[in-house]
């Protein structure tokens, strides 16, 4: 098998992480298409993991972004190796968030962001070496949900080119 495709389609979940570890060896691209608001963290670094796991086997890691990459769809575009969007792309991320369970009677999930967790500036410090960014600038956009449009990801380095949707249509 030289190529596989994967589909990150509404919320990152743990069906996209499993298609990742099954991955052969054997393959020689592996290519995924993002229309995503993102997903739990924990799926997330799962991918992550398992894309570093897919270079040490030099494995060609690519994305195209058809729709959204926010959250922890933005992450995982950032981990592959060529990074596309279609025009009408729009590209968003932000520091971690915590779900915590709530007392009887009230909200079931509270969203709380990290802006100075370990990870996420791990995360900053990558993006920053990949795009020529300054960290602090990162930093505030992510605090920001600062949302890019396909021109600006491209502008920042957070895509490496802008293609045509008609080449990638099933």
């Amino acid at each position: 098998m030289s190529l596989k495709n994967i589909e990150l389609l509404g919320i990152l979940n743990s069906a996209v992480v499993k298609e990742f570890e099954m991955i052969p060896r054997t393959t020689k691209e592996v290519q995924l298409i993002i229309d995503s608001n993102g997903g739990i963290t924990r799926h997330c670094r799962s991918v992550l993991s398992a894309i570093h796991q897919l270079k040490s086997y030099h494995v060609v890691t690519s994305a195209l972004v058809i729709g959204k990459a926010h959250s922890a769809a933005f992450i995982i575009l950032q981990a592959c190796d060529v990074r596309r969007a279609t025009s009408g792309a729009d590209l968003m991320f932000h520091p971690p968030s915590i779900l915590r369970l709530g007392k009887v009677g009230e909200s079931l999930l509270v969203d709380e962001r990290i802006p100075n967790h370990e990870l996420h500036l791990k995360f900053l410090n990558e993006l920053s070496g990949r795009t020529g960014l300054p960290t602090i600038i990162l930093h505030e956009w992510a605090n920001q949900e600062r949302y890019f449009s396909a021109d600006e990801a491209l502008k920042y380095h957070f895509i490496d080119e802008i293609v045509n949707r008609s080449r990638y249509q099933k």
